[in-house]
Parts: structure tokens; sequence; C-alpha cells
């Protein structure tokens, strides 16, 4: 019998028509999102980067060179600004990106990707690609589609939920 570690107790799947469909769809969900996280964070560290510099790099690279403010990345990544701080020291670090101020408002922090970081990109995103087509290779391109209207639309009703009780 097939066991899941779940809300800190194993349980078995063969229990799970017992619990609520959306209880269920929740549980499944995160057990897929922690098997693609892994999966994809092992793919990305194979790139000599971490998650969260790989995502912040590909919002920098889909600019077309035009820096972003540390807040627009922020926000485009769903982060606070003192999470990037970290992130952004570490990719300094390593030439991939540049951090100036603003010449308008010093207080703004202008965010850019350099020539190594966006050569590192033009490695690495078709690599992921790839990778991402063979983790998905079980369903065919109108189950992605579908699945990816399905997210969207529950993505919008839990923004719209988020926004309400906020």
């Amino acid at each position: 019998m097939v066991k899941a570690y779940i809300f800190g107790m194993n349980a078995s799947l063969a229990d799970a028509p017992s619990r609520p469909p959306e209880v269920q769809l929740w549980v499944t969900l995160d057990r897929v999102y922690t098997i693609l996280s892994r999966n994809i964070t092992g793919k990305v560290t194979a790139l000599g980067l971490t998650a969260p510099q790989y995502r912040v790099l590909r919002q920098l690279q889909q600019t077309g060179g035009e820096p972003l403010s540390a807040s627009e990345l922020a926000d485009r990544l769903g982060v606070t600004p003192g999470n990037l701080t970290g992130i952004l020291d570490r990719l300094e670090q390593e030439e991939l990106l540049t951090r100036q101020r603003g010449a308008q408002d010093r207080r703004s922090l202008q965010v850019g990707i350099t020539p190594a970081g966006e050569a590192l990109m033009q490695r690495a995103v078709p690599q992921l690609h790839a990778h991402l087509r063979g983790l998905f290779a079980p369903l065919g391109l109108a189950d992605v589609a579908q699945v990816q209207g399905l997210l969207e639309r529950l993505e919008s009703h839990l923004l719209n939920e988020q926004a309400l009780s906020a």
C-alpha cells in the first residue's frame, strides 16, 4: 500500500476518497508541487544557480536589457525587498547582475543583468525548458493548456479572496 506524508503523519492514499474533494485536491497539488520543486531545483542547481537566483535573472533577462527597480523586481517575484537583498548580493558577487542607485531618486535601486548573466541564461533557459518538457511529457498539449487555465482561474480567485480579506 502506498503511503504519503501528510500533516506530519503517515496517511494511506487508499484513505484519500474519504476526504472531501477539496482537501484531496490540495493534498495532491501540494505533493506535485513538492516533487516538481525538488526536481527543478536540482536541475537549476546543476546550472550553478539556486531557484530564486534563476528567477531573478530570468526576470531581468526578460526586460530586454532594461534595468528594473528592486521594488519592481520584488513585486514581479512575489517577495519582499528584504528577501531579495541576499539573492542580489550573491548574484552581484558572481558578476551576473549590477545594482545602481537611480539617477533621479537616489533611494531607488536599479538592477540589471550583466553580459555574463545574460550568457548564463542563454544556456540555462533552453536546458530548463527541455527538462520541463520531459517532466510534463505524460500530458498532451491540450492537457497542459487545460491544467494551466484551471490553475490560473484558481490563482485569480485566491488573489481576489486575499485582497478582499486584507
